[in-house]
């Protein structure tokens, strides 16, 4: 009986809701097929990966990955690779200790020419991948993140919270929003900031002042409670460190709770949120509070809820497994 081994060397709530989603699809479109969830152990995962032929599934970066890559290329296993964050090496020094970037970047290099396939979650991707590592295009699979399908909205709620995600770094978009916070709240939204990064917001406080109406939430341990609580109030979530529907598990919850986003990326690949009315489109350059409230005051949360729904349907759930994933599985699981 074939398997599918899934493996992440990080145990996160978003590579959770991942490794699940694929494994009930997987079940669905594959019936006998064991699935193995292998983000329990390092050594659990590489001693079903060696006793089981089938495909080798790497949700995550990670120097473990190595190991389990090297086992997999001798047993002559195939393996497909979810590719996290393509930076280049440039990018990756300007953003982090050098040794850690180097480290981050010869892993990811690794991990992805020694794979089978690579998938990434957007077409525009592939360019960036394929230059960074050394990639031929051929070798790129585009496959939206699998996220759960469900939306969440009991048409009950008072959605006043325009709520920033995101690090603060030496970016503008947290001042951008800090300096919108008045505007906001004279036009009855609730702004705030909610972040696990405390030395960011102490920076953030030396280079602009914070508005009474601003909430401010410095949280070092997220949990799943107050990310309800937080996102059961919130209207719109601005996230502009990270895109939407990508690595950012919050981002994704977030548009499961039937929250819109402002995207101050121009990516066209997102432009279905715009035009689903999920999202609203924003140059950090040109955002003023203006336009801002007005796109705000033409969102509808239920309608907002209704519409991810669909899209995580359609992009992001059960059918976007059958047109993506199954069609790489396919060959390798029929063996």
């Amino acid at each position: 009986m074939p398997s599918l081994q899934l493996f992440s060397p990080v145990a996160s709530a978003v590579h959770r809701m991942h490794l699940d989603a694929l494994a009930t699809y997987a079940s669905a479109a594959f019936p006998g097929v064991s699935i193995d969830g292998a983000d329990d152990g390092v050594a659990h995962a590489l001693g079903r990966a060696i006793s089981r032929h089938g495909v080798i599934f790497v949700q995550a970066t990670g120097i473990t990955n190595i190991l389990l890559l090297s086992v997999a290329a001798v047993l002559g296993r195939p393996v497909v690779y979810y590719l996290h964050e393509p930076t280049s090496l440039r990018v990756k020094l300007a953003q982090n200790p050098w040794l850690k970037s180097l480290v981050w970047h010869a892993v990811q290099f690794f991990d992805a020419r020694a794979s089978t396939s690579v998938l990434v979650s957007r077409a525009s991707l592939i360019s960036q991948a394929s230059t960074v590592y050394g990639l031929d295009d051929s070798r790129f699979v585009v496959a939206p993140l699998l996220m759960p399908e469900e939306a969440c909205s009991d048409g009950q709620r008072v959605r006043g919270r325009v709520t920033y995600l995101g690090r603060i770094d030496d970016r503008r978009f947290a001042q951008e929003f800090v300096e919108l916070a008045p505007a906001l709240a004279k036009a009855g939204y609730r702004p705030t900031l909610l972040t696990g990064d405390a030395a960011g917001f102490q920076g953030l406080q030396t280079k602009c002042a914070l508005p009474p109406e601003l909430d401010v939430r410095i949280v070092t341990n997220f949990s799943e409670t107050l990310k309800r609580e937080v996102l059961n109030e919130t209207l719109c979530i601005w996230n502009p460190k990270r895109l939407p529907i990508a690595q950012s598990g919050v981002t994704a919850d977030a548009l499961r709770f039937g929250c819109a986003l402002i995207l101050t990326e121009h990516d066209p690949d997102f432009s279905l949120l715009v035009d689903e009315g999920i999202a609203i489109s924003a140059d950090h350059c040109e955002i003023s509070a203006e336009s801002l409230c007005r796109a705000l005051d033409r969102l509808d949360s239920e309608q907002v809820a209704v519409r991810c729904g669909a899209l995580f349907s359609n992009r992001h759930g059960r059918k976007a497994f059958e047109h993506f994933y199954a069609p790489v599985f396919d060959p390798w699981l029929r063996l």
